[in-house]
């Protein structure tokens, strides 16, 4: 039922999202940063989906214990790439379009998204990749790359790595 919501809500944010952007000229600073974020929400998206793919993740609000922890390709730089190219998307339409208005659509499918990563790293805590998982997010930004990585932070998540390797 959630992402039948979450579906049509993204279906009508879009549509929204597009006919604001049809009725005004980009133009300026703010336009580009817009279509910046919308090429880099493309770039994040794709350059997950085969990581994703091969390890079959499971869809949003699926309560299941996750059985592996990507740490490849984008997600060696943050844990929800996928969020993270959604977020950006829908803050570039309102950037794009200069309609604030359009606000609705990032406070609307970004707590949806909120909601979902919640979920998933709470799982992940709770379950028996848990210290893996403690390591990683020591090592990873949640939707954004962590600027500054510390020797102990990434000597961790190798060593969590290392252990997961000995299962």
């Amino acid at each position: 039922m959630q992402m039948k919501l979450i579906g049509a809500m993204g279906v009508m944010f879009f549509i929204a999202q597009l006919f604001a952007i049809v009725r005004t000229t980009p133009s300026g600073c703010v336009a580009d940063l817009g279509l910046f974020l919308y090429a880099l929400a493309f770039f994040i998206f794709w350059w997950a989906v085969p990581y994703a793919r091969r390890a079959m993740l499971n869809v949003a609000f699926t309560a299941t214990q996750p059985a592996r922890l990507l740490t490849d390709g984008p997600y060696r730089y943050i844990r929800h790439p996928f969020y993270a190219s959604y977020f950006a998307f829908w803050i570039a339409g309102v950037l794009v379009s200069l309609r604030p208005w359009l606000l609705l659509s990032v406070v609307c499918m970004g707590s949806f998204y909120s909601l979902a990563i919640r979920q998933e790293e709470t799982e992940f805590r709770q379950g028996p990749l848990r210290d893996a998982y403690k390591a990683y997010e020591l090592a990873t930004g949640k939707l954004l790359p962590r600027l500054i990585r510390s020797r102990d932070s990434v000597g961790a998540i190798f060593f969590a790595l290392a252990l997961l390797g000995k299962r």
